[in-house]
């Protein structure tokens, strides 16, 4: 849900060493940290989609958790031919954190996952994924260390119903991912060495 979001940005063009001097456009969005001081919960219906999420104290940190999912493909399904393909999504969030990044470190293990998917009585095609990643990051004075492992997978299936015959035919294609992601920036009155 985009209450969750602290930032949008997007970059075309060449890209920094922080995301590897690649050539192309990124969309980079970042999370917010979870409020501890109390529990809030919320939701929002809108013209495409619904979501809900809740955020509070957790021990000694804090969690906050969302999930959105659209209904375009339900109230268009009466209205719209059998033969025409009709869009729907589901995503979810979980993000803990836990810690001072001046003290010992702040460590944020979080979940989030998407399926998106295109489908009529006849066909379909779904994209799915997860991602579990645990960002620690540590500040001693001028210097920052960020650290994030992660793991995750991707799905992309086809689905053809022949319902003449009564016959699925499904093609699936996973992907397992992981990956971790350093970065040491030391700051100094003239900028910053990273």
């Amino acid at each position: 849900p985009s209450s969750m979001l602290s930032g949008l940005t997007i970059s075309n063009g060449g890209l920094d060493a922080e995301f590897g001097r690649a050539e192309g456009g990124m969309v980079n969005l970042a999370t917010r940290e979870p409020r501890p001081s109390r529990w809030r919960t919320g939701g929002s219906v809108g013209l495409l989609d619904a979501s809900v999420n809740a955020e509070g104290p957790l021990k000694s940190g804090s969690i906050m958790m969302g999930i959105r999912r659209s209904y375009f493909d339900i109230v268009a399904a009466p209205v719209a031919p059998e033969d025409v393909p009709l869009p729907s999504y589901w995503d979810f969030q979980i993000r803990t954190t836990w810690g001072d990044p001046r003290k010992q470190g702040r460590i944020t293990p979080m979940i989030f996952s998407s399926i998106d998917r295109v489908a009529s009585d006849e066909t379909a095609v779904t994209s799915a994924f997860v991602r579990i990643a645990a960002p620690y990051l540590r500040q001693c004075c001028p210097t920052t260390l960020r650290i994030v492992p992660w793991i995750g997978t991707n799905r992309l299936s086809f689905t053809d119903n022949d319902s003449d015959e009564g016959i699925e035919q499904e093609f699936s294609r996973p992907n397992y991912l992981a990956g971790v992601r350093g970065e040491l920036v030391r700051d100094y009155k003239w900028g910053h060495i990273r």
